[in-house]
């Protein structure tokens, strides 16, 4: 799927990982956590917008950029990911970190 032909508000309704549309009825999963220092300006520069991320692994993910005044920065989370199941949220932490290396 090519993510971003998509709009904010279609981004919003999808998995991070698997992309499918979840329903608003039904429960999701959530992750977040930091980038590193060189991402910083980025993350500055797409405050409060839901952005594909493509990973080294070649797989697109989507990414919420929580603003800098949100709970969920205020609880050390530059970045947020929405997704439609345990697995898939488990998914997309262990690909995070492996970008990541040694920041686990």
């Amino acid at each position: 799927m090519n993510l971003s032909k998509l709009d904010q508000d279609e981004l919003l309704t999808r998995c991070a990982w698997c992309h499918k549309v979840m329903p608003e009825d039904e429960e999701c999963f959530a992750a977040g956590g930091k980038v590193t220092p060189e991402a910083k300006a980025f993350i500055a520069e797409n405050e409060g917008k839901l952005l594909p991320l493509r990973l080294s692994i070649g797989r697109e993910i989507i990414a919420i950029v929580p603003t800098a005044d949100s709970k969920a920065r205020a609880e050390g989370n530059d970045i947020l990911f929405q997704a439609c199941s345990k697995a898939c949220c488990a998914a997309t932490t262990a690909a995070i970190r492996a970008e990541l290396p040694g920041k686990n």
